[in-house]
């Protein structure tokens, strides 16, 4: 369920378990309509002086992103960043059935899915009553020599431990 944060009053509603999450949201949200704010200054859509207006945010929980996903469900209805979405497109994974013909693995080789992700999308398969070919795994193969992601450390969720891109699968 998505929360209306349009106020001050509205973010002191967020329970205090959800509250930083909600912060680091919110703070994504209005950095990217600055940025294209600024866009459509550059591109003349909007007049130079136009002030900046953001009124409104409608933030999911994490919690809720995965409350009710069935087999049939499209990939890009789910609420992933466009770069998994492209990501899983590139292996074939357009539905969340389509996770079932996958080995866990095979998302944690490739370069773009982070292990946050990657639990997600069993967490997601789970609530479906559903499983990865080989069995929903949450952390990378301990042989692989994956780390995980660390987002903090200001890599953008980018992990320097990852393997390079594979080429893709013929046929």
């Amino acid at each position: 369920m998505y929360r209306y944060i349009g106020s001050i009053d509205d973010l002191a509603q967020v329970p205090d378990e959800e509250l930083a999450q909600c912060m680091a949201a919110l703070r994504k949200a209005i950095e990217t309509a600055r940025t294209q704010h600024l866009q459509d200054i550059r591109d003349g859509r909007v007049p130079k002086n136009a002030r900046f207006h953001f009124e409104a945010y409608h933030w999911l929980p994490r919690q809720s992103r995965i409350a009710h996903p069935h087999p049939e469900m499209q990939i890009d209805d789910m609420p992933f960043r466009p770069a998994v979405r492209d990501a899983l497109h590139d292996l074939g994974i357009y539905r969340v059935v389509d996770l079932t013909l996958i080995r866990a693995e095979e998302l944690f080789e490739h370069p773009c899915l982070a292990p946050e992700s990657i639990v997600l999308l069993s967490e997601m398969l789970r609530a479906a009553g559903l499983d990865f070919l080989d069995g929903a795994r949450s952390s990378p193969p301990s042989h692989s020599g994956l780390e995980p992601a660390n987002e903090d450390a200001g890599t953008n969720g980018q992990s320097t431990g990852r393997p390079a891109a594979r080429a893709p699968k013929a046929g």
